[in-house]
């Protein structure tokens, strides 16, 4: 009987160690939860806002008005910002693009112009042209420690599984842009469905107004790999009918969901400019 007993303490024992095995081999091949935090430090660094401003605004006294957010990346030699198509659509004749950079405690603006949109996937390519404003006592040459998402890091469409934890990195309701300290939000989502016929995804991940152009990144992995931009939130409407069942207004309400372009999608528009 006891010898009995001491085998299947055995057994459970031999159990326990082959899962925790293999809970420790999927830490360390997908990036345990506790490495997220310098993970969203080191991603936060590739985030930018989409300002605008008057042209003949001074930008140290009039302020800046948030239009989306979007991230920084690199495709052979040259440097781009990428956000959405109808982020940039706001921009009147006489007033500037500007680029926000996140540096931590402080904040830096770029003129940006655009050199390719793409109404139909929601898509806008910037370049970035001189520095607009320079925070005091900075040294440009040796401070700008921006994170360009390389071509390398872009999934393919087939890692965009369904489950998959999702990052989010951007400015919703303008949160986080303010001129003394230029700090993006993050916020944490799963993958919804995967890539469509489109090219699109969704995650169920709540963004708001400002979250336009947001990078979405793999939340767990050993190694930073983007997965697409934020596009859209996909709505629900509540319905409000008169005492004469008369249908008299329809409001939008945020259902929790977010539609994103690929990153498969954006390579191909970042391709068409070489």
């Amino acid at each position: 009987m006891i010898k009995k007993c001491l085998f299947k303490r055995l057994i459970l024992l031999t159990n326990f160690l082959f899962s925790s095995f293999l809970m420790a081999q999927n830490n360390k091949e997908h990036g345990a939860f506790t490495e997220l935090p310098s993970r969203i430090e080191e991603v936060k660094m590739s985030s930018i806002s989409v300002e605008k401003i008057d042209k003949k605004a001074d930008i140290k006294t009039d302020k800046t008005i948030l239009l989306g957010s979007g991230f920084l990346t690199k495709y052979d030699t040259i440097h781009y910002a990428v956000t959405c198509n109808h982020v940039v659509a706001q921009i009147g004749a006489d007033e500037l693009l500007l680029v926000g950079f996140n540096l931590g405690q402080s904040k830096m603006f770029f003129k940006a112009s655009i050199v390719k949109l793409v109404p139909e996937q929601d898509v806008a390519v910037l370049l970035l042209g001189d520095v607009h404003y320079l925070p005091p006592n900075f040294d440009l040459a040796y401070g700008l420690k921006q994170k360009w998402i390389q071509k390398s890091l872009f999934c393919e469409t087939n890692e965009i599984i369904e489950g998959t934890g999702a990052l989010m990195i951007g400015y919703p309701l303008g949160i986080g842009s303010e001129f003394e300290g230029n700090r993006p939000l993050s916020r944490i989502g799963i993958v919804a469905q995967s890539v469509s016929e489109k090219g699109t995804f969704i995650i169920d991940g709540i963004a708001s107004r400002g979250n336009s152009g947001s990078p979405i990144f793999l939340s767990q992995s050993s190694k930073v790999k983007f997965l697409g931009m934020a596009v859209a939130s996909l709505n629900e409407r509540i319905n409000l009918y008169d005492e004469n069942k008369k249908l008299v207004a329809s409001l939008p309400y945020n259902s929790g969901l977010t539609l994103c372009l690929s990153a498969g999608e954006i390579l191909k528009i970042l391709k068409s400019l070489h």
